[in-house]
C-alpha cells in the first residue's frame, strides 16, 4: 500500500527536512554531549564535595589542636596555682616559726646594756613568748592581767633608781607592759630598795 501525505506541500518539505535533521545519527550526537554534560556535572560536583570535605577535616583539625592546647594551657594553671598555694603555706609556716623566734644571746646582751649599774639582779626569769598567749606574738595582753615571760628581782640605791630600771627595761624591743610588781625600802640592807618587776615577752616577729 502506498502513503499518501496530505498535508501541503510546504508543510510536507518541512517535515521531511526535520526527519532528516532527527536522523538516528543527530540522536546520537545529542545523547553523547547529554552524557558529556552530565559526567562534567558529577565531576564538578565531586570535585566540590572533596573540596568543602577537605576544608572540613582541616577545620577539625585546627580545633582539635586548638582544644588540646587549651588543655594543656589549663593543666599549666592548674599546675602553678597548685605551687603557689604550696609556696603560701611553706611561707606561713616560716612566718608562724619566725613569729614565736627569740635570740636568746642577743636579747640578754640588750638587757645587760640598759640596766643601770647601781641596780643588782638577785633573779632573773625570763620565758619565750607563746603564740596566742598574753604577750606572745602578734597578741594584746588582756586588760587587767599580770604580765607573763618576764620577771625580775633586785636591789638598788633609790625609788628614783627603781623608776630607772622600769625606764631602761621600758626600752628593750622585746619586752611589753613593763610594771613595776613591789618596790620596799629594807632596813637591813643600808636603806637600799628591794624592787620586782613583771613584763610581757615580744618574739622577734612581733617587735615594733
Amino acid at each position: 500500500m502506498r502513503h499518501v501525505n496530505l498535508l501541503p506541500a510546504e508543510y510536507a518539505e518541512r517535515g521531511w527536512l526535520a526527519a532528516e535533521a532527527g536522523g538516528p545519527e543527530t540522536t546520537k550526537r545529542i545523547l553523547t554531549l547529554a552524557g558529556a554534560a552530565t559526567a562534567l556535572v558529577a565531576v564538578v560536583l565531586a570535585g566540590l564535595y572533596i573540596h568543602e570535605r577537605s576544608v572540613v577535616n582541616d577545620r577539625k583539625g585546627t580545633l582539635s589542636a586548638l582544644e588540646q592546647q587549651v588543655a594543656e594551657a589549663e593543666a599549666a594553671a592548674a599546675k602553678a596555682q597548685a605551687e603557689q598555694a604550696s609556696g603560701q603555706a611553706r611561707l606561713a609556716a616560716v612566718q608562724s616559726i619566725t613569729a614565736q623566734r627569740m635570740t636568746w644571746e642577743k636579747s640578754l646582751r640588750e638587757f645587760a646594756q640598759v640596766l643601770p649599774a647601781n641596780a643588782l639582779v638577785s633573779s632573773l626569769q625570763v620565758q619565750a613568748p607563746v603564740a596566742g598567749a598574753v604577750g606572745g606574738a602578734g597578741t594584746t595582753p588582756t586588760t587587767g592581767a599580770a604580765p607573763a615571760g618576764f620577771a625580775i628581782s633586785g636591789v638598788t640605791s633609790s625609788q628614783r633608781a627603781v623608776a630607772l630600771v622600769l625606764d631602761r627595761l621600758a626600752l628593750l624591743p622585746w619586752l611589753a607592759d613593763v610594771t613595776l610588781q613591789t618596790s620596799s625600802r629594807s632596813t637591813g640592807t643600808g636603806g637600799a630598795v628591794q624592787f620586782s618587776i613583771g613584763a610581757n615577752t615580744r618574739s622577734e616577729g612581733a617587735r615594733p
